[in-house]
């Protein structure tokens, strides 16, 4: 609890200091860009008190992950990103408790929103690198069924719907290799151009816990590896 107040502040005053910078950088310039992007890759689940307890890999919930996002850049080096993503997995398990012949299937649906404070910066002509952080807001639909032994007169029907809110931290790269609408303008990523597509590759981890899923708290964000385009307009 006082690592999530702690970095919920951390990011409020970073939120702000970005609308401070924004406003500073109106003043000298009005060149904002709206960038819409598209994200699909895996997302690598982590172990929690869930998964070891009903004995289940966490690399059998390893799923794709979709995302859709719109940035708003605030100025030359920083961008205010909000992301809609989802994802659907499932796994089962077996042998959990004494004498050993009980079973359990479990499927988790993921709905969430990420904004996201991003810095960047510039690799050349061609290339840019990125690194942010910001809140994470969960749907969690978790479906599980636990079967005492092989009859169907054993199930028990535990899953349920959970909010969650979490943080995390993401970097990347993108690559452009289309050339702006305009030949007055540069295609270099620096000068941050209307017209221009890119390709990206990010990396992210999410630390979002759904808690008391059957008494034991289940970690449904983990690591995400994505492949996108971004187009500026």
């Amino acid at each position: 609890m006082f690592f999530r107040k702690v970095s919920f502040f951390v990011l409020v005053a970073l939120f702000t200091a970005s609308g401070i910078l924004h406003a500073a950088e109106r003043t000298r310039s009005s060149n904002n860009k709206n960038i819409l992007s598209f994200k699909v890759g895996e997302q690598f689940y982590v172990d929690s008190d869930f998964t070891d307890y009903f004995k289940i890999d966490a690399g059998d919930l390893n799923t794709i992950a979709w995302e859709i996002a719109y940035e708003r850049k605030i100025s030359r080096n920083i961008g205010i990103e909000c992301t809609l993503g989802y994802s659907s997995s499932s796994a089962d398990s077996e042998n959990i408790l004494p004498p050993a012949n009980d079973y359990a299937d479990t499927s988790i649906r993921n709905f969430y929103l990420s904004p996201s404070a991003k810095y960047y910066l510039p690799l050349g002509k061609s290339f840019v690198s990125y690194a942010g952080v910001g809140p994470d807001f969960y749907y969690s639909d978790v479906d599980f069924e636990y079967h005492k032994d092989r009859t169907k007169s054993s199930v028990q029907d535990k899953g349920d719907k959970y909010y969650c809110l979490g943080v995390h931290g993401l970097a990347g790269v993108e690559y452009y290799f289309s050339k702006p609408r305009r030949r007055r303008y540069l295609a270099s990523p620096r000068n941050n151009r209307r017209g221009q597509v890119s390709l990206l590759l990010e990396y992210k981890f999410a630390w979002v816990e759904a808690q008391d899923v059957v008494d034991k708290d289940l970690q449904v964000g983990g690591h995400f590896l994505l492949l996108g385009m971004r187009y500026r307009y």
